[in-house]
């Protein structure tokens, strides 16, 4: 706010924050502050000061415990809007939902991958990225003029395992 020059950021291992401004690691950064190196399970405790611009700290840090995880598993699923067409040039909306495997929670706002491969070859291909919604889904109209193999891939993060979808096919009678 108005007459702040920033915060300092400690971190220290286990479940007690640090209590004092200079106890633990210094993190820094400007908007976001990372943390790395840290280890599947073992708790790290931070403790955040204001700090004015005439440089005085606040008295009270906020403070918090975490215990970092390894990414969830996911799932992602692929349904084209129907398996066949009637005709070259008709729409097809291909929709998919990313969600963590156990408890399916939705996996929302990560980029999603719309792969093709054209019947009678080899060759696969990028044919959009997608941001999944609230809900995990991603949906992407396509003008279906060939058979045509459909599959969503998910490079995965910080927070949620790669996945990528069964394959799916869309013929032209």
């Amino acid at each position: 706010g108005p007459g702040s020059a920033g915060v300092v950021v400690r971190a220290l291992a286990g479940t007690t924050p640090p209590a004092t401004t200079t106890e633990g690691r210094a993190l820094t950064g400007a908007a976001l502050v990372t943390d790395t190196g840290l280890t599947d399970g073992t708790p790290v405790s931070y403790s955040v000061w204001a700090v004015d611009t005439d440089g005085t700290t606040s008295a009270s840090p906020a403070t918090t415990t975490l215990t970092p995880g390894p990414p969830a598993p996911t799932t992602l699923r692929i349904a084209p809007q129907t398996g066949t067409t009637v005709y070259a040039g008709s729409r097809v909306t291909v929709t998919g939902r990313l969600f963590q495997t156990t408890g399916g929670k939705a996996v929302s706002g990560v980029l999603v991958d719309l792969l093709a491969r054209t019947g009678g070859t080899t060759t696969v291909r990028k044919v959009v990225t997608l941001r999944t919604r609230p809900d995990g889904l991603v949906a992407y109209p396509l003008t279906q003029r060939v058979a045509t193999e459909y599959q969503l891939r998910f490079a995965g993060d910080a927070f949620d395992t790669a996945a990528a979808s069964p394959k799916a096919v869309v013929r032209v009678q």
